[in-house]
């Protein structure tokens, strides 16, 4: 029934098997009468993120907080554009976090390989996409990155707190983001 139906279903995101009733309960027989959907276990994944980085000290400051989270799993690190192209196919991430200024491909070039090779979310987090940098913000999203943000930095605690939580809010986001491919100009 319906109602029996409905008190047996967890809330989302997770649906837990029922534990098996007393023998002489009724049940047992209402339970084989239900699909078996209703009691699979069923967590939601992580989101999987490849980080392109040069820095050792943004890559440690990203590292810590993306592992603060089981939301989301580090599936990748690169030092540079060039290490990323050869690793996406491998890691398959939802997201790339990367910098912008890399060598021998920087932040840009990846975007626009990803976006023709690998289309997927791209959020770019650099010292050189603040408000003022509007040439890089603008060649990032014509090229094809889903969101940009400044880079985090050290700071103090309350800072670093509220930077961590709107990057993962990004991620998350861009998580369940479609983007399509774009060709090579």
């Amino acid at each position: 029934t319906p109602l029996l139906r409905q008190s047996l279903t967890p809330p989302l995101p997770y649906s837990v098997t029922p534990p098996l009733p007393a023998p002489h309960s009724p049940l047992p027989a209402l339970l084989h009468t239900l699909p078996r959907s209703t009691y699979k276990v069923n967590i939601m994944a992580p989101t999987k993120v490849l980080i392109v980085e040069d820095s050792p000290v943004a890559m440690e400051i990203l590292q810590r907080l993306f592992k603060s989270t089981p939301e989301v799993e580090i599936v990748g690190i690169a030092r540079n554009g060039q290490e990323a192209l050869a690793m996406i196919p491998r890691v398959n991430p939802t997201v790339i976090c990367t910098d912008f200024h890399m060598e021998p491909i920087d932040g840009l070039e990846l975007t626009k390989q990803v976006m023709a090779n690998y289309p997927r979310p791209i959020l770019v987090l650099s010292n050189s996409v603040k408000a003022d940098d509007t040439k890089n913000v603008f060649a990032l999203l014509q090229a094809g990155a889903s969101d940009i943000y400044p880079k985090p930095t050290g700071g103090d605690y309350a800072e670093y707190e509220a930077i961590k939580q709107k990057i993962l809010s990004k991620i998350k986001l861009l998580s369940g983001m479609n983007v399509k491919a774009r060709p090579l100009n």
